[in-house]
């Protein structure tokens, strides 16, 4: 957040009073020539001159006695606040920001309260703390209505609209956007309209409304076609084109993207000129013009050939496309897979030697690459290109469903907010308006009693008037209390809809019935999360080579927040299996342990200290052996023709920030291929009965033992009835998990696969 412009009035203040403190040559006149300089320094400089000032602010006899100084105090605070944020210390700027804030407001400085308010939004926002940002930026709008600021409260609606679409409130987002379309027009400042109504195109393009896009984007186009604002008319018309582009009128899209390529090209920017060259060679190769194709991305190769290896390498991925799509056609076909061939070289040389950031332009890259090498009978080269492009995509995938869920908590914290927040307003008129009741019935009761004593019936008739006015108001008042009643209640149904909703997500992610009974040896599976989504899950990865990997993991907590960790557990899981090589379960569990203290930020002060405790069996059929790691998580072996025999945790489960890299080890247990082995979360084992007692190991064990000779599926029915027989009526504590695994001889195995 770039320092807000200080007023005119302000500027000329300082620089004349800076003006006459230069000619005395004292500290105030240096201390002013800092501050000024460091308003209009580059990012990189803005933290020295800062400090500077702040040195001189500490030596100064006054300082923090008047008002200029502490007005001068809080300024060089919010620039050190800036220049730390510049070098990626979001947290020691959060710091000074705030202290800027407080000494600023605490001295009636508002309007420059306010600016730094916005500052720090803007640092909580970075830091990831989505519903401290929104409430921030609240308070910034409160404050600029307070004092007249519809400037600030103009970009302060922008912010708000930008954090509510980020995490998928886009009714919230597109009313923000409507405000600061509105005070834009107020202020009279087309060029702030043209930028609100841009901010609504792309909100609605995002949710694929592309018709109200369109309408936004036109207007915005005429705006600053009025003003001839030629420095954002390329990104203008751009977008434009694009949005023609996706519903498929081409003849218009190809319109706004020459006029976008001839802005570019008059202002002389040649990452827009270049980008509107390659949009018009793609409309071209469409409609089969190949020769104005091939123009365009001449045009777009020279322009981009000057810029930096990721412009280079979206010029020569662009030739790769066009030669891909010229060789289905037969006459063209031999020479364009042979040209294809050489920009396919040229570019793979060019990632070879540098990194490029556009991952769009690598996986269509991949993809004609494969598509080239398969119409030449390269198969080998094909393998190789289509493999590249798969794992790109996979990763892509994986890091959006990542974000999805981050974007899902968030969502779900401030909707839990709101509702909160509508809670205590409904208590507080109830409160209210039963204390404005007793108040009229208090002075009903002495206009009685003065009536009375007056003895007058035209008295008793105003009071019988009054009394009736009274009961209308408070009829009145009840309606509208259950019409408030009816909103709460449907949107605490929304909310139970979303939790439906986030099962059949979760349930998606786990292993169906196909991929459990695709396991060469009985077992049964009992699953039974505590609300609709669970802390629990259950996990199974072939291996090849006869070997495979199941997992049981108990994460922490249970309802949705276990439910977000059951889906980061998953992903963690997935991205772990990517890594070649053979499995270890010891340094699987060590990294699970490292990337749950990594991804929820455990250093920080408002980290997540959560994880998981879970066991990890490796099953390999062909060695006939079975090793596995228990993470804070024991597991129970049934021998042939022996007793049941408790496997202890092998270590402490994951994600717990006492525990570090140095100090973490998990012993991993080996066991023979046949017997019984069960797997179980400590949901069935905690269940309280109505007296208020564990079922307990001791019981759990003896349920195991007296059901050892039957078979899987039968086992897991008995122990599901002792278990509700247990509980009765009581209430589900925690989510309940049980997984037995079978190893008997070969001629039991497959056929007694139990479903889920």
């Amino acid at each position: 957040p770039k320092k807000l412009p200080e007023s005119l009035i302000r500027r000329l203040f300082l620089w004349v009073l800076g003006g006459v403190l230069w000619a005395q040559q004292s500290p105030e006149a240096e201390l002013i020539r800092l501050l000024a300089a460091a308003e209009e320094a580059p990012d990189h400089q803005v933290e020295p001159l800062a400090r500077r000032a702040l040195q001189l602010l500490q030596s100064s006899p006054s300082a923090g006695r008047d008002s200029l100084r502490t007005l001068q105090l809080g300024q060089a605070l919010d620039l050190l606040a800036y220049g730390l944020a510049y070098r990626g210390r979001i947290d020691s700027a959060l710091f000074w920001c705030d202290s800027a804030y407080r000494i600023l407001y605490s001295h009636g400085h508002y309007a420059k309260a306010a600016e730094t308010k916005g500052n720090l939004a803007y640092y909580l926002h970075q830091q990831g703390q989505i519903v401290a940002a929104l409430n921030a930026h609240k308070e910034v709008a409160q404050l600029a209505q307070s004092q007249g600021n519809n400037r600030l409260l103009f970009y302060t609606y922008n912010n708000l609209g930008g954090l509510f679409s980020e995490i998928g409130l886009h009714d919230s987002a597109a009313a923000y956007y409507h405000r600061a379309l509105l005070l834009a027009t107020e202020l009279g400042d087309e060029r702030l309209r043209a930028f609100a109504l841009n901010n609504l195109a792309v909100l609605y393009e995002t949710q694929r409304l592309y018709d109200y896009a369109q309408k936004y984007a036109r207007e915005a186009l005429a705006i600053r076609l009025a003003l001839r604002d030629s420095s954002n008319l390329p990104n203008t018309f751009s977008n434009l084109g694009r949005l023609y582009h996706i519903a498929g009128q081409r003849d218009s899209a190809a319109y706004y993207y020459r006029q976008a390529y001839l802005t570019a090209a008059s202002i002389r920017n040649p990452v827009a000129q270049a980008t509107a060259a390659s949009n018009l060679a793609t409309i071209h190769i469409q409609k089969g013009n190949w020769d104005s194709a091939a123009h365009y991305l001449q045009i777009s190769l020279r322009l981009r050939e000057a810029l930096s290896p990721t412009e280079r390498f979206k010029a020569y991925r662009a030739w790769v496309g066009f030669y891909q799509n010229l060789s289905e056609r037969p006459l063209h076909r031999q020479g364009a897979l042979q040209k294809g061939l050489f920009w396919v070289t040229k570019s793979q040389a060019l990632l070879d030697s540098a990194s490029v950031y556009d991952t769009d332009a690598l996986l269509n890259f991949y993809q004609d690459a494969h598509v080239l090498y398969a119409r030449l009978g390269d198969y080998a080269k094909a393998y190789q290109y289509h493999q590249r492009y798969l794992a790109l995509r996979d990763s892509i995938v994986n890091r959006r469903a990542q974000q999805k869920a981050i974007e899902s908590r968030y969502q779900y914290e401030w909707l839990q907010q709101e509702e909160k927040l509508q809670r205590e307003m409904l208590r507080q008129q109830l409160l209210a308006e039963e204390k404005q009741r007793r108040q009229r019935l208090w002075i009903g009761f002495f206009a009685v009693l003065a009536l009375l004593l007056a003895g007058g019936g035209m008295w008793l008739l105003q009071l019988y008037r009054r009394v009736r006015a009274q009961r209308d108001l408070i009829a009145q008042q009840k309606a509208e209390l259950e019409h408030s009643h009816a909103i709460i209640s449907e949107q605490h149904e929304e909310l139970r809809k979303s939790l439906r909703y986030a099962k059949r997500i979760q349930q998606a992610i786990l292993p169906d019935e196909a991929s459990l009974r695709s396991l060469p040896f009985p077992q049964a599976l009992w699953y039974q999360p505590q609300s609709e989504v669970g802390g629990d899950f259950y996990w199974l990865r072939p291996l090849g080579n006869d070997q495979y990997l199941v997992v049981l993991g108990d994460c922490t907590g249970h309802g949705a927040p276990g439910g977000f960790m059951t889906v980061l557990s998953v992903a963690l899981l997935e991205r772990a299996l990517e890594n070649e090589g053979p499995l270890h379960l010891p340094q699987l569990a060590r990294y699970l342990h490292e990337s749950y203290l990594r991804f929820l930020h455990a250093e920080r002060e408002h980290g997540v200290y959560d994880g998981m405790e879970g066991s990890f069996v490796l099953i390999d059929s062909r060695a006939q052996q079975i090793s596995l790691v228990g993470a804070g998580s024991p597991s129970w072996w049934i021998p042939p023709n022996s007793k049941l025999q408790e496997l202890p945790e092998s270590g402490p489960g994951l994600g717990d920030a006492r525990f570090t890299a140095q100090n973490l080890s998990w012993t991993l247990h080996t066991l023979p291929l046949e017997g019984r082995l069960i797997l179980a979360s400590d949901g069935a084992r905690d269940q309280m009965s109505p007296a208020r007692k564990k079922w307990g190991r001791k019981a759990w064990k003896a349920a195991l033992e007296a059901t050892a000779h039957l078979p899987p599926q039968e086992t897991l029915r008995e122990l599901q009835s002792q278990w509700e027989r247990f509980r009765a009526d009581f209430p589900q504590l925690d989510d309940v998990t049980v997984w037995i695994l079978d190893f008997s001889s070969p001629s039991q195995q497959v056929a007694q696969n139990a479903p889920i």
